[in-house]
């Protein structure tokens, strides 16, 4: 009776079950820490170097606990996020702070997981965030918009040059995105908009505009107001409205990635 008397003196998270944990890298280590609701967790990465690289989701060693993580926090000395290591988190609902030591973002690192924005600390020389976007230094490079944002609007700053692959796949919230000012925005990565059927795209330059595959694939619409367009296979395929009346010149046989289809709208 006495030790149930002082059990129930303890606090809840004395309570809580012993972290989970282990290797992804020759000096990291993967720590799950679970919440005092006993349901969910934060995945902590914390050493120094390269997280290891994964080739699926499935590859991940907290795989088993993906539908139970709600934050992942990436201690100073992480120099590198590993390919598809943290993809389709879904459960996901708090941000990601970026350390000033990361320096990579593997392939597919953060494909679909639902972060609700991205931070970056201000020494870090190789990314920056603004809005919650995740950019590289110089904003020349879109690498990431958090899909997990309630945000319903994005306006591109003018030094936007490119978008990365998969950079706004699985976003909900969001119903525009304006390049409309990132007159020198070239191309538009493979399956960048993958999965954001809810979106309205404007891109605006006087040049070429490279659409690679499947990027603006089932979106809302969207206008493209540039002088020529290399398209690779799919780029509109099942987008709702796709406003071409600017376009003085197409080039639908650019196979960019897979085969050479010409197929780029139904």
């Amino acid at each position: 009776l006495l030790a149930l008397m002082l059990l129930a003196l303890l606090p809840a998270t004395a309570l809580a079950a012993d972290p989970v944990t282990g290797s992804c890298g020759d000096d990291l280590t993967w720590t799950l820490t679970q919440h005092e609701d006993g349901a969910t967790y934060t995945l902590t990465i914390s050493g120094a170097g390269e997280m290891a690289d994964y080739t699926k989701a499935s590859d991940q060693p907290w795989y088993s606990y993906a539908n139970a993580i709600t934050a992942v926090t990436l201690e100073n000395g992480v120099t590198a996020i590993g390919a598809h290591s943290l993809r389709q988190l879904t459960a996901i609902n708090t941000p990601l702070a970026l350390p000033r030591s990361l320096e990579k973002i593997g392939s597919c690192a953060l494909y679909m997981a639902h972060f609700s924005a991205f931070t970056v600390d201000a020494e870090n020389t190789a990314f920056t965030a603004e809005n919650g976007v995740l950019y590289n230094k110089d904003m020349t490079t879109l690498i990431a918009y958090p899909c997990g944002s309630a945000q319903i609007s994005y306006v591109a700053p003018t030094s936007v040059q490119k978008i990365s692959a998969y950079a706004f796949s699985g976003v909900k919230s969001l119903k525009t995105a304006d390049f409309s000012a990132a007159t020198n925005l070239s191309q538009v990565g493979q399956q960048a908009f993958e999965s954001a059927s809810s979106v309205n795209a404007l891109f605006k330059n006087d040049g070429e505009i490279t659409v690679q595959y499947e990027a603006l694939k089932g979106i809302q619409s969207v206008a493209m107001r540039c002088a020529s367009l290399k398209l690779a296979p799919y780029a509109f395929k099942d987008t709702d409205y796709v406003d071409l009346s600017s376009v003085t010149d197409i080039d639908a046989a650019f196979s960019g990635w897979g085969s050479n289809n010409k197929t780029f709208t139904n």
